[in-house]
């Protein structure tokens, strides 16, 4: 790399307030700390992860359109799908030291509820959710602590069948247009997040960090 090109980049990454990971240490932490959240996340939902929808979901037109008593989703595959994608950074937040580390969950399946009229079709969404997920040392401990999930994309759904074979035409109640709260679309956005923020990712990540001491090189300032 020329100098001028690295003097450039180490200058964006002061500005942006974040800075590239080089130690070992660091990186092998975070490895650690992803495939240890697989395991857990695959221990918590060996059935799947159960959604709530709604008693009704809008269509496209907004019509409410009736679930009757099976307003619940399955998804399955979280674990398996959660990976690492590029390199972590430093930066700070509340004067505090972070770690951000880009992920992804890539195309797992939410099994939506069957109803007679789909003719025995069964309609899976494949989701992908890519993001950062954000530690930080708030208390200057032998551990780091689970801030956020930051989303850094649009999550995609799809609609398939069992099989995962794209479908254009499925029910009405399974709408995936964008911008509504309560069609289907809107429901698994809202899940998802209190996934990441409240719900299973957390616990799992949280109970991780408890027992995986931070690098020695990382500093809470």
């Amino acid at each position: 790399m020329r100098p001028v090109s690295f003097l450039c980049i180490i200058a964006m990454y002061r500005i942006m307030g974040v800075s590239p990971l080089r130690s070992f240490s660091e990186e092998d932490f975070i490895d650690k700390v992803i495939y240890r959240t697989q395991q857990e996340l695959n221990r918590r939902l060996q059935r799947g992860l159960v959604l709530y929808l709604r008693p009704n979901l809008l269509s496209d037109d907004g019509t409410s359109i009736s679930l009757g008593e099976t307003a619940f989703a399955k998804a399955l595959g979280i674990g398996y799908k959660f990976r690492r994608t590029g390199e972590c950074s430093t930066g700070q937040e509340h004067k505090k030291k972070t770690l951000q580390c880009p992920v992804r969950f890539n195309c797992f399946r939410i099994v939506l509820p069957q109803l007679p009229e789909d003719g025995g079709t069964q309609y899976v969404v494949r989701v992908t959710v890519v993001g950062e997920v954000v530690l930080w040392d708030p208390t200057g401990g032998p551990f780091l602590s689970y801030r956020r999930f930051k989303k850094t994309a649009e999550t995609t759904y799809t609609m398939t069948n069992s099989h995962g074979i794209p479908v254009t035409s499925y029910p009405a109640r399974y709408s995936l247009l964008k911008g509504r709260l309560l069609n289907l679309r809107g429901i698994l956005e809202s899940r998802l997040n209190a996934f990441f923020d409240d719900g299973t990712f957390r616990d799992a990540i949280s109970a991780v960090l408890r027992v995986v001491n931070k690098p020695a090189d990382f500093s809470s300032q």
